[in-house]
This record gives structure tokens, sequence and C-alpha cells, in this order.
């Protein structure tokens, strides 16, 4: 796996998030590679939602195999939201009013949570690029209920061996900064902040190195999320309704436990 993880370089549609400046830098990313791996990969989850990354995938490797990972639309964006007021990016903590401000939001693509969630067109799109065979979907529900299983399924598509594992702790649960403050502060890195650090380390001749993502990985909780208003989540199905729809026939399951 590449480091970082999501590097989003394909989504030139959205150039403020990717991680490279150009192709070298992207190549850098997997310089731990040797030739004994048999599989590099990266994971930047943006880019079925991008309207670009998948072509640019294509052209760059028409070979490569896509792993596409799809949810419950109004789960995933009850978690989605949840990320992004966590991520200080949305500063409506309210889901249902964050939901109802998206026409205000046209310019902020990642705040367009009907668009967010509209898998089955993104599949869609995805189908029209790659071949199927060179896609593997997972549901989220799969993986819930038998993890063993879609791990086995993903390494067989991959052609990797696999290597008995049985241990799947959850990783990734919802939570909230106990102190939005201290995180808005650390990740806007300001003049004043980086001066006021580098002050600490000349009076006290000590090395921050590492301090801000001590701070930032230990101020937070992880979280339950309360149900959603049932007349509110009835509402969100009935918008994806279609495209829902569309997702089940694109990938041959039956997906209406999702109401």
């Amino acid at each position: 796996m590449c480091n970082p993880k999501e590097p989003n370089w394909f989504c030139d549609d959205y150039p403020t998030i990717r991680e490279a400046g150009s192709i070298e830098e992207y190549h850098s990313f997997f310089t731990p590679a040797t030739v004994h791996h048999s599989v590099v990969c990266e994971a930047s989850s943006i880019y079925l939602y991008s309207q670009n990354a998948i072509a640019n995938i294509f052209n760059y490797n028409p070979k490569s195999k896509i792993i596409v990972h799809v949810r419950n639309p109004i789960d995933l964006l009850y978690s989605w939201h949840s990320q992004l007021v966590f991520n200080l990016v949305e500063n409506e903590k309210n889901f249902v009013e964050a939901w109802r401000l998206q026409d205000k939001r046209r310019g902020r693509p990642f705040l367009q949570y009907g668009k967010i969630g509209s898998h089955g067109s993104q599949v869609q799109r995805l189908f029209s690029i790659f071949d199927q065979q060179q896609v593997h979907v997972v549901l989220f529900d799969d993986l819930k209920s038998d993890t063993s299983q879609v791990y086995k399924d993903t390494l067989r598509f991959l052609h990797i061996p696999f290597d008995g594992r049985t241990n799947f702790p959850k990783v990734n649960e919802s939570k909230c900064n106990v102190l939005p403050f201290v995180t808005k502060m650390l990740r806007c890195r300001s003049d004043f902040i980086l001066n006021y650090l580098e002050l600490i380390k000349r009076t006290f001749n000590i090395q921050l190195v590492g301090v801000s993502n001590f701070i930032l990985n230990r101020n937070y909780k992880i979280r339950t999320l309360p149900p959603l208003p049932a007349a509110f989540r009835l509402e969100l199905f009935n918008y994806f309704k279609a495209d829902i729809k569309l997702l089940s026939d694109q990938i041959g399951r039956d997906l209406s436990h999702w109401r």
C-alpha cells in the first residue's frame, strides 16, 4: 500500500486534495515496493465520486483492478457527515439541516450529500470504462456479517494467497473532537501557531516533531450516532430509490432491505 494511503492523484477535478504535484511524486509514494510484491495499490475512496478519476486510471493502466465498497446511502451519508464534522469541513452538526443546505452549497462538492451517496450512477460510470471482470464490489452488509469471507474473496480477486487471518478489529469508528478549537488550531497551521511552537523549541531546546499528531490523536472520543428520525430516513430512501435500483441491477444483488 502506498504512503499516503489516499493520494487522490487521479481525481484531477479536485486538485486541492491531491497529495502529489507531479506523476513522479505520485510514483515516489510506492518506493518501498519491491519485485517481491505481487500487488501494489492505493485507497483513494473519492475516485468513485470523481467525474474524471476512473477514466484517468484507465488511461494510466487499463489493466488496473478496482475494488469498490458500497453501502446503504442513508447510513453512508450519516457517517460521511459525522466524519466531515470531525474533520472541521462541515460546520452544521445536524445532518438533517446539512442535507437541507445542499442547494446553498453548490460550490462545495464534498457537501453535496445527494451526489456523494449515488453509488448506482457511480458504478454505472465505472462499468462503462472498465470490464466488470476487473472490478470487485464489496457490500458493507457483507463486510459486517462475514468479514472473513469478504477478506478471502478480495484476496482471491487479487490473486493473493490466504494468510490465515481471523482477527478483524473495528477501525475508523465514528468519533468526535473533545475540544474542537484545539483540533482547529493545530490543523490550521497559522503563522502564529508555527511561530509559537518554534519559540518553545528554542526556549527549551527540545524537538516537537510529532507533537501535533500526538495531541490530535488524543483529542477525540469514540461515539455512537443516534438513530435518524424515521420520517427523514424514509425521505432519504425515496430520494435514492431509483439509484439503489440502478446499483442493484449493476451488481446483481437485491438491495431492497436498504429501506
